[in-house]
């Protein structure tokens, strides 16, 4: 719902440069665009305390929006890159007919996992960087986010980022040592102990719902690492 009183579609991406949310206002009568910036100049970075962080491109990312069919808020959900944390954002109307939003709170995703031989494992990757989620979709009907953690599998959890993670689906490389290798910059796995799953294998990139009309639901999940959907 936009100032003085009225609503608008509204298509909202990650602006991974400047760590924010870019808001644009969707015109029905021209479906041909172009899309106007309703963006508020004073919308607050995502996860940077500052510019300093910024530069270090641990930024805004992934992002899911939906509207809570029970409060009529609307919402978006933004990954952060190079990190496990997943962001809520309230999506809120200027008096000036701009969008800003608010962070509500935030969730920190598992980095290492314990396997069932009783070892720990981590995804390989470059030094200093955690497993990131890049998909992520909301079903409207209940309000539960799906997100993929890109070398880890699928988690679902309510959207309102209030309860405790599910991961629902293991990409195949799951539990899979790596040694990460500076000059090629690139990880060499070992053995593979048998424990990941066998729908999707790594990097688990977007996800989408569809729901047929006799009421089954589907998630759709790309898979980068064998260039398959499943």
């Amino acid at each position: 719902r936009l100032s003085p009183g009225g609503t608008a579609d509204l298509a909202v991406t990650s602006d991974r440069g400047h760590d924010r949310l870019r808001i644009h206002r969707i015109d029905p009568s021209r479906p041909g665009g172009p899309l106007t910036d309703v963006t508020d100049p004073a919308a607050p970075r995502v996860f940077s305390a500052d510019q300093d962080e910024v530069d270090e491109q641990a930024t805004a990312y992934g992002l899911a929006t939906w509207t809570d069919r029970r409060s009529g808020r609307s919402y978006a959900l933004a990954s952060r890159r190079n990190r496990t944390s997943v962001a809520l954002l309230e999506l809120l109307p200027t008096r000036s007919g701009t969008v800003t939003y608010r962070k509500v709170r935030s969730l920190d995703l598992p980095s290492a996992f314990r396997l069932p031989d009783g070892t720990s494992w981590s995804p390989c990757g470059e030094p200093g960087e955690l497993p990131q989620v890049e998909g992520m979709v909301v079903d409207p009907a209940d309000g539960t986010l799906y997100a993929g953690q890109e070398d880890v599998g699928i988690w679902r959890m309510p959207a309102d980022l209030r309860g405790k993670p599910v991961l629902v689906d293991r990409v195949r490389e799951y539990g899979v040592p790596g040694t990460y290798d500076e000059e090629s910059e690139e990880c060499a796995p070992g053995k593979d102990p048998g424990f990941g799953g066998s729908r999707v294998s790594a990097d688990v990139e977007g996800l989408a719902l569809l729901h047929e009309r006799n009421g089954d639901r589907y998630l759709l999940a790309s898979s980068q690492g064998d260039d398959t959907f499943a």
